[in-house]
């Protein structure tokens, strides 16, 4: 069993993890033309900070920006792209919401890696667990070792 740290945990918090306009432009593959742009319409947001600093993004925005492109590359204007993304942020947040309060580790299950996701509510002694392998993502209810 593979136990997750905390700071494993903080990867999913959107307030942990920033980004440089550089580094969200090389990982989004959107100019840092287009993100001022954006910016300056209102689709996307720096985190706040202090006078004089370079602006910063959370990883939500990269979130954003990478649901935006996809649109776009859909064939979408941008008004339209980010109505899309706007429509999408709820699922994000409710997917966020789960990982950060869910994820235990990761075990082994046959040989397959098994993410934890903990107790199973009116299930004593039973976890539910997303066994991965190339056939996809199972879910199954196991006994809690």
């Amino acid at each position: 069993m593979i136990e997750v740290p905390t700071q494993l945990k903080e990867v999913f918090d959107q307030k942990i993890m920033q980004f440089g306009i550089g580094d969200l432009a090389r990982v989004t593959q959107v100019s840092q033309s287009k993100l001022r742009y954006w910016e300056s319409k209102g689709y996307i947001h720096p985190i706040q900070i202090q006078t004089g600093q370079n602006r910063k993004y959370s990883m939500a925005t990269l979130s954003r920006v990478r649901m935006i492109k996809y649109f776009l590359d859909e064939g979408y204007t941008l008004p339209v792209a980010v109505k899309k993304a706007n429509e999408q942020k709820e699922t994000i947040s409710v997917l966020r919401k789960v990982m950060v309060e869910r994820f235990v580790s990761i075990d082994e299950i046959d040989g397959k890696p098994a993410v934890n996701m903990g107790p199973v509510e009116d299930q004593p002694g039973k976890k539910l667990v997303a066994i991965v392998d190339l056939d996809g993502v199972t879910m199954h209810l196991v006994d809690d070792k």
